[in-house]
């Protein structure tokens, strides 16, 4: 009896979770918070809550999902009056899981609504939770040739470590060697091996997964091209979608501010860390953008991959494009948005 008195004690003190387990309830204060919250979070789903006041976006890496999903937030807040910031779910700083979870509404910035961008895949988990929420979705995703090149010019390492080597990087489509990134391997190497190795497949399959199983009456496609090139245009297209109006001025000047300052802090970083290296001080924003990072310019530019692909890995690319349109039965769609596919040359 001593000894279960001192246990049901111990579950009022707090713990320091480790990191994968910080979404959990870890005593019993946080358990019945947890119980209640889980309670309301069910009545509200099964009574159709979330429909209009949670938005999800499914983005594919390096393809301006923080400003997308700021920018949403951004509109949601206007046209809903929800106080509505776009933040990950704290289960995803644990364990990199960017699937859509119905625990994501448990904690506070999501509870009422709001939202959320993600890189989640078109899976069946992802698509049945939003069927189960009957949320509306934004799918955004970029050029694959493009996106070859953000992705090389990226940095990852083997977190989490989940091989026995430990050499293996989790980058949301699919793992790819850490020591890519760990030496002064050459840019057109590493676009050579996402092109090579299975990278660029997996980035295929997940834009015509989104294209191919979405529910056309509850999502909406939006290109990285359209964004960068027309915002208002995007988001004007997005805003009738989701809320029925065309986007004000004041709003569109706020998604402005987001999408300015978010380019500009990710420039400044990449700057930082380039000179940080040579130890220099922190150079003025250059008008070329090369740095260490991005060596032949910044990655954010559409038609980037021309700055950066060699003839092997216009090759290579073509190669692989070609191979996933003749073997996908539903691999057309891509060239619905993206005709120029097979033209890299």
């Amino acid at each position: 009896m001593n000894s279960y008195f001192r246990k049901l004690i111990a579950f009022y003190g707090d713990v320091d979770p480790i990191l994968s387990m910080v979404h959990f309830p870890m005593s019993v204060k946080d358990a019945i918070i947890y119980v209640g919250r889980s309670r309301e979070i069910s009545k509200k789903i099964s009574e159709g809550y979330f429909s209009e006041r949670l938005v999800v976006i499914p983005s594919l890496g390096k393809s301006a999902s923080g400003v997308l999903g700021k920018s949403v937030a951004v509109m949601h807040q206007a046209y809903t009056g929800q106080l509505t910031i776009d933040q990950l779910p704290r289960y995803v700083s644990g364990l990199d899981d960017h699937n859509i979870r119905v625990e994501m509404l448990l904690h506070h910035t999501l509870k009422d609504g709001g939202a959320v961008s993600l890189h989640a895949r078109p899976s069946g988990e992802n698509l049945a939770i939003l069927k189960l929420l009957g949320s509306k979705y934004v799918v955004n995703f970029r050029h694959p040739a493009d996106n070859m090149v953000s992705i090389a010019c990226g940095k990852y390492d083997a977190k989490p470590n989940y091989s026995k080597d430990g050499n293996w990087a989790f980058t949301y489509q699919d793992p790819i060697k850490s020591s890519l990134y760990e030496s002064e391997v050459d840019v057109k190497n590493k676009i050579g091996y996402l092109i090579h190795t299975g990278f660029l497949a997996s980035t295929l399959s997940w834009i015509t997964g989104w294209l191919q199983f979405r529910d056309q009456q509850k999502s909406i496609v939006n290109r990285y091209e359209d964004f960068v090139t027309d915002r208002r245009y995007a988001l004007d297209r997005i805003g009738k979608f989701l809320y029925g109006c065309e986007i004000n001025d004041s709003v569109i000047e706020q998604c402005d501010n987001v999408s300015n300052k978010w380019g500009q802090r990710k420039w400044v970083q990449s700057q930082e860390e380039s000179n940080s290296k040579s130890g220099d001080r922190l150079a003025s924003i250059s008008s070329k953008g090369t740095t260490n990072k991005y060596p032949f310019g910044w990655t954010g530019k559409i038609g980037v991959w021309r700055d950066y692909y060699s003839k092997e890995n216009k090759a290579a690319f073509t190669s692989a494009v070609d191979g996933f349109l003749r073997s996908h039965p539903k691999a057309d769609i891509l060239l619905d948005f993206y005709p120029d596919l097979l033209n890299i040359n």
